[in-house]
């Protein structure tokens, strides 16, 4: 029966297209393979019990191929859903893989290109290591040339080299995305990427990993010896996320505050968010007064009229929190322009 329907898609191009028309507007291939006959083709061959995990099946991977030997769309749509499952068609067998569905990388074929990212984006997961270091300069290369289709895989493509980086070769014990690598990936990129690694890396050192690295430990060498100085990463978007930073981990506060500050420039009320004085956390203000004046002096912008509207209570909260800080120059700084408003 699927081979019958396979020969009716050759013959008959019109029978496997989807009504479903790709835009800017949705997810593309992925969800089109999905409701696609094709795609449903695809998806009953990787539900069919006979596929076995020590081999594929001679008659089963026939069908498969028979599917990415296509044209146009149902080629698409068929890539689409089998790098869903591209990690387990690469443990099954490798060269198969790497010549059926890894090869289309290194196509010039847009379509099958964004078909292929489609689909592995979709599973939202790290691959294991031999895939992953197959991948490496794939990912590498998209990250800086901002070439993804669609931008909500950005996230996912900043968590899988971030993981990179925080993992070790098993034999090599090398991380598998080295330093140079992802400060090149971060000079090269987009404020976007960077956001992105910023919010991953600062979800992940609050919580415990099963990983052999502690994030939280991991954190500050990261922001000290990798991130980048150039005047064009110092961006009040990227700077917002690093101020929120610094203010999300009450124990390591001062130390993010000696790092942080220098990597930060002024930020708009657009994008500067205060921590609320009322949450539990926000005793960060009155506990680390210096640090807090440190971090306000170096992103209030010189406009006032952009400054956020709750600035006055941090003021004060400074003041009362430490009286010696009065006759800082920085605080009489902002006091002056406050006042002057």
């Amino acid at each position: 029966m699927i081979s019958k329907f396979i020969d009716i898609f050759r013959s008959q191009p019109n029978a496997g297209n989807t009504s479903i028309v790709r835009s800017s507007k949705n997810p593309g291939w992925r969800l089109t393979a999905l409701n696609a006959p094709v795609g449903k083709v695809a998806q009953a061959l990787l539900n069919d019990p006979k596929k076995a995990d020590a081999g594929f099946p001679p008659q089963w991977l026939a069908y498969v191929e028979k599917l990415l030997s296509l044209d146009g769309d149902m080629r698409c749509h068929a890539i689409a859903i089998f790098c869903y499952h591209i990690d387990w068609f690469n443990h099954i067998d490798p060269s198969w893989s790497e010549i059926n569905l890894l090869s289309v990388l290194n196509s010039n074929d847009t379509d099958n290109c964004d078909a292929f990212w489609d689909g592995f984006f979709w599973r939202t997961k790290t691959p294991d290591q031999k895939l992953y270091i197959r991948m490496k300069p794939n990912f590498l290369a998209i990250a800086k040339e901002k070439s993804l289709a669609k931008q909500e895989y950005s996230r996912v493509l900043a968590a899988i080299i971030l993981a990179g980086w925080g993992t070790k070769n098993k034999e090599t014990q090398e991380r598998l995305v080295s330093d140079n690598e992802i400060r090149d990936v971060l000079v090269h990129t987009d404020d976007s990427f960077r956001c992105h690694i910023l919010e991953i890396i600062k979800e992940w050192s609050t919580k415990e990993n099963d990983s052999d690295y502690k994030w939280s430990g991991m954190l500050l060498p990261f922001l000290r010896d990798l991130w980048p100085r150039q005047i064009s990463v110092r961006t009040p978007t990227v700077s917002a996320k690093l101020f929120a930073l610094a203010f999300s981990n009450a124990e390591c506060f001062q130390e993010r505050v000696e790092v942080i500050q220098l990597l930060l420039t002024p930020i708009g009320r657009n994008h500067l968010m205060l921590p609320h004085l009322k949450e539990s956390k926000e005793k960060i203000v009155d506990l680390y007064p210096s640090e807090t004046l440190t971090l306000l002096h170096k992103v209030l912008p010189d406009n006032v009229k952009d400054w956020p509207w709750d600035i006055e209570k941090y003021i004060q909260r400074i003041c009362e929190a430490d009286e010696s800080l009065n006759s800082d120059e920085r605080l009489i700084e902002i006091k002056r322009k406050w006042n002057a408003r």
